[in-house]
C-alpha cells in the first residue's frame, strides 16, 4: 500500500493565523490495535501491592500516527473507578492523556504553499509493546480508595490516511487546508474487576471484606463511629453497630411543653405592657454536668449559653408573644434574645423553669423593659354649637395631622396661624396623623419635639371643610400629652 508522497519544502516551526482542525466524526474505521490488561490477583489487603501488566499489539495494518506515540508510556494511561463511578488516573500522567494534536508546524509545499501539518510516524503490522508487571500504587493516587473497584486502559490515538514527506525526508500529515485525519478516539482494554480492602476511617474494621483478625465489615468506612464494633444509638437512622437486626428505634419518648409569654413595657411611669412578637427563645438542660451547668446559670452567662450551648427545645414568639417549646421531661433553663431592633441594644432574659414531666405544660412568662422612643398626643375634638342651648358633642371623622414646629420647619417657614392651616396642610409633611372615632379621639404617635396641630373637617362632617388647630406642649419620648379642639358650629334659627 503506497501512502507516501514527496514534496520539495523545509520545516517552518509556527502556526498559522486563524486555522483550525476539522472535529467532526472520523471518516474511517479504528486501528486493529489490540490493547490487553492483567491483575494478578483479585483481591488486595490494605498496602498489598496491584500488580498490572499491559501490552499493545498491532494485529492490522501499518498505521499513520501521531510523532512519538510508540514512545508513550502507556502504563500511565490506566482509569481506575471506585464503587461511585469516580475515576482515578495517574497523577504521573501528561501530555498522552489527549486526542488533540500539539500545536501544528508549517511546511513548504513544493508549489511554494504554506500547509499546516503535524509529524507523523508508521507503527508496523506486528508491532507490539508490553510492559513487566508494575504496582498501580507507584503511578496511581489510590490512598484510602477500598471496594470493589474496576480498571482499564484507555489509549488516545489519532491516525491518517497518508502524509506528506520533505526533501529532507520529515514526514508529516496535512492538517490544514486539508485535514487527512482517517480516525481519532480512544483505543480501551478489557475491564479487570477487584477487591481493595482497606481501613479509611481508622476504625479497626475493614471495607468491602474481614480482613486480619478483625471480625465483622465495616458498614461506613468514612466514619469512625459507625463499626461492628460500636453500640446502636436508638432512633437516630443510622445503623451504628453494621447490624441490621439490631433496632434502632427505641420506646418513644413523651415529652412535656414549656408554654412561654413574653411582654415588654416602657421605660415610663404608666408605660403599656405589650405582647413582644418575634422574641427567639431556647430551652437548655440545666442539671448537673449539662453544658449550661457547667457554665452557670446567672443572667450574666445567658450570652455565652446561647453561644456555646446546644438547646433541647427552641421556638418564636407570635403576635400574642407566646410560644410553646416541645423538650423532654426534664429540668430547664429558659433564655430569650431580644434584637437590637426591638430593645435598643441586644439583650438576653431568662429564668429556671420548674421541672417538666411526660406530657405536662408549664406556663412560663417573661418580661423586658424596652426605652420609650416616641411620645402620643391625645386628642379629643368636640363641634361646639352656639346660641341659646347650644352644646358640646364628639366629632368623628376629623382627620388630624401633626406638624413639626420647630424654626426651619415647613409650617414655620409657611407661618403657623390658623389662616395658614390649608396651605401647611397642602404643602408640608405630617410626622404624625389619625381619625377621630365616635368618641371625638385619636392618638398621634410622633417623635420626641414641638408640635402643630391641624384638625380638617371635611364637608359633610361640617358644613364646609374647616381646618382647626393649636400648637402642642412638648412632647417627650414615652410621654402623653392632651390636646383639646373644638368647632364651633353656629346653630340655626328656627
Amino acid at each position: 500500500m503506497n501512502r507516501l508522497s514527496v514534496i520539495a519544502g523545509v520545516v517552518l516551526l509556527g502556526v498559522i493565523a486563524g486555522a483550525g482542525l476539522a472535529q467532526a466524526a472520523p471518516p474511517g474505521p479504528p486501528p486493529d490495535i489490540r490493547v490487553s490488561l492483567a491483575l494478578d490477583k483479585t483481591s488486595y489487603g490494605p498496602g498489598e501491592p496491584i500488580m498490572v501488566t499491559v501490552a499493545l499489539e498491532n494485529l492490522g495494518a501499518e498505521e499513520i500516527t501521531t510523532a512519538g506515540f510508540s514512545d508513550t508510556e502507556f502504563y500511565l494511561l490506566l482509569q481506575f473507578f471506585d464503587e461511585n463511578g469516580a475515576v482515578i488516573t495517574s497523577d504521573q500522567l501528561g501530555a498522552a492523556s489527549t486526542v488533540t494534536p500539539a500545536p501544528p508546524r508549517v511546511f513548504v509545499g513544493d508549489t511554494g504553499a504554506l500547509l499546516q501539518g503535524e509529524l507523523v510516524e508508521i507503527v508496523p503490522q506486528g508491532w507490539v509493546v508490553s510492559y513487566d508487571p508494575f504496582d498501580a500504587n507507584e503511578y496511581y493516587p489510590l490512598g484510602n480508595t477500598s471496594g470493589q473497584l474496576r480498571v482499564k486502559v484507555v489509549v488516545p490515538m489519532r491516525t491518517y490516511a497518508s502524509y506528506l514527506q520533505t526533501a529532507s525526508g520529515v514526514k508529516y500529515a496535512q492538517l490544514y487546508p486539508t485535514d487527512a485525519a482517517d480516525w481519532w478516539g480512544s483505543l480501551q482494554s478489557n475491564f479487570a474487576s477487584f477487591t481493595r480492602v482497606g481501613d479509611a476511617d481508622g476504625d479497626g474494621y475493614y471495607y468491602p471484606q474481614a480482613y486480619g483478625s478483625t471480625t465483622g465489615v465495616d458498614c461506613d468506612d468514612k466514619n469512625a463511629a459507625v463499626n461492628p464494633g460500636a453500640a446502636e444509638i436508638l432512633n437516630n437512622g443510622i445503623d451504628d453497630d453494621c447490624n441490621p437486626q439490631t433496632p434502632d428505634e427505641g420506646a418513644a419518648v413523651v415529652g412535656g411543653t414549656i408554654a412561654v409569654t413574653v411582654k415588654k413595657y416602657t421605660t415610663y411611669k404608666g408605660g403599656p405592657k405589650e405582647p413582644l412578637a418575634g422574641m427567639e427563645l431556647r430551652a437548655y438542660d440545666r442539671t448537673a454536668g449539662s453544658c449550661a451547668g457547667d457554665i452557670g446559670l446567672s443572667y450574666r452567662k445567658y450570652s455565652r449559653i446561647w453561644e456555646q450551648c446546644s438547646a433541647d427545645g427552641s421556638g418564636t414568639t407570635d403576635d400574642d408573644g407566646r410560644a410553646d417549646l416541645s423538650v423532654p421531661p426534664g429540668e430547664y433553663l429558659l433564655i430569650g434574645r431580644c434584637e437590637t431592633e426591638i430593645c435598643g441594644t441586644e439583650k438576653f432574659i431568662g429564668s429556671r423553669v420548674e421541672p417538666v414531666a411526660e406530657g405536662e405544660t408549664v406556663e412560663e412568662y417573661l418580661q423586658t423593659r424596652v426605652k420609650a422612643t416616641t411620645g402620643t398626643i391625645a386628642v379629643t375634638v368636640v363641634k361646639h354649637s352656639t346660641g341659646k342651648g347650644g352644646s358640646k358633642e364628639p366629632l368623628a371623622g376629623v382627620e388630624l395631622r401633626a406638624y413639626d414646629r420647630t424654626a426651619d420647619s415647613c409650617a414655620r417657614g409657611i407661618g403657623v396661624s390658623y389662616k395658614k392651616y390649608p396651605t401647611i396642610w397642602e404643602q408640608c409633611s405630617a410626622d404624625g396623623s389619625g381619625d377621630t372615632d365616635a368618641e371625638g379621639k385619636v392618638d398621634l404617635s410622633v417623635a420626641p419635639g414641638e408640635y402643630l396641630l391641624i384638625g380638617r373637617c371635611p364637608a359633610g362632617v361640617c358644613e364646609k371643610e374647616t381646618f382647626v388647630g393649636g400648637g402642642a406642649d412638648p412632647v417627650e419620648a414615652g410621654q402623653t400629652v392632651i390636646k383639646n379642639l373644638q368647632i364651633i358650629v353656629s346653630k340655626k334659627k328656627k
